[in-house]
């Protein structure tokens, strides 16, 4: 089956794991497919108390480093292609894959089980399938 639109979760913590989950992604399209890399920025264990340490533009430049990095390992991946956006989001990792999922049309999502040592189910992608109203792709 070819899909149309795939929505690929990145790790850029976990290069392994991202590229393995990208090259499935990449089985499942063809030219045409239309690639969404995303990458979440979890909330900040401490909340506020660890936020009012932060300098007050932090968020801002945390997503700017990110995107920029996560633009980077697009075009090493896709050389060329013009159908590859990206995006950093900010918050609960599953639900931003989901939202996202939904909000950019996306005919599934592509993700690692877990960090790779890891032979379990990860909790966010098991959020992710248990929650998502997308078929879900999960590598190991």
């Amino acid at each position: 089956m070819m899909f149309e639109k795939i929505l690929v979760a990145v790790d850029l913590d976990d290069p392994e794991q991202t590229d393995k989950a990208l090259a499935a992604a990449k089985a499942m399209g063809k030219d045409t497919t239309h690639y969404l890399l995303v990458t979440v920025i979890p909330p900040l264990a401490g909340g506020n108390i660890v936020a009012s340490l932060l300098p007050k533009d932090y968020d801002a430049m945390v997503v700017g480093e990110l995107t920029q990095t996560l633009e980077n390992y697009a075009a090493k991946q896709f050389p060329g292609r013009e159908n590859v956006a990206c995006r950093v989001a900010h918050g609960s990792v599953y639900e931003e894959i989901n939202c996202m999922a939904g909000e950019n049309g996306c005919d599934t999502v592509v993700l690692c089980a877990a960090r790779a040592r890891s032979r379990a189910l990860g909790p966010n992608a098991a959020r992710v399938a248990r929650y998502s109203g997308k078929s879900v792709f999960i590598v190991r």
